[in-house]
């Protein structure tokens, strides 16, 4: 994918991935995060975004949500709100890889996937930001990062 979120089949491993993290929001402001499992490769144990996966080849953004909503929380984009957040760029805003953002607005609890979540919780976006610095198993990075950018600063 390059910077305007377009599949090049010429791009090589070596540039940047494109990522869609969605963060789920109840009515009462609480973000819902889960905690992967123990034998997960990357960030085993961490708190994650409430579904996020990489934009696979000849994939846009939208069509990696839906995929990844179904997959993780076994939901069907057509039967959810949601919005974008927005877009990043790993050369304008200091995150890893390209992402389009969405939420999810939602009081409902899903049947999560049991392969990549073990528990989940609702905190608000600064109850989080507190929680994660408390962790002993690490979360992505970026979960703090985007939680801060989209839900406490006024910067968009």
């Amino acid at each position: 994918m390059d910077e305007c979120g377009n599949s090049h089949e010429t791009l090589s491993y070596s540039h940047f991935a494109s990522f869609c993290p969605v963060l789920r929001i109840n009515t009462q402001g609480q973000l819902w995060i889960p905690r992967r499992t123990a034998y997960k490769r990357i960030f085993p144990n961490g708190l994650d975004f409430s579904v996020a996966g990489h934009v696979e080849h000849g994939e846009g953004y939208d069509e990696a949500f839906g995929r990844e909503l179904q997959e993780e929380l076994n939901w069907k984009i057509t039967a959810v709100s949601y919005r974008q957040l927005g877009y990043l760029s790993p050369y304008k805003n200091d995150v890893p890889a390209f992402m389009t953002v969405y939420e999810i607005q939602s009081d409902a609890t899903p049947a999560y996937n049991p392969d990549d979540f073990s528990e989940a919780f609702w905190f608000t976006p600064a109850a989080l930001l507190k929680q994660l610095m408390k962790e002993i198993h690490p979360a992505k990075p970026t979960l703090a990062k985007l939680v801060q950018r989209f839900y406490l600063s006024n910067e968009r």
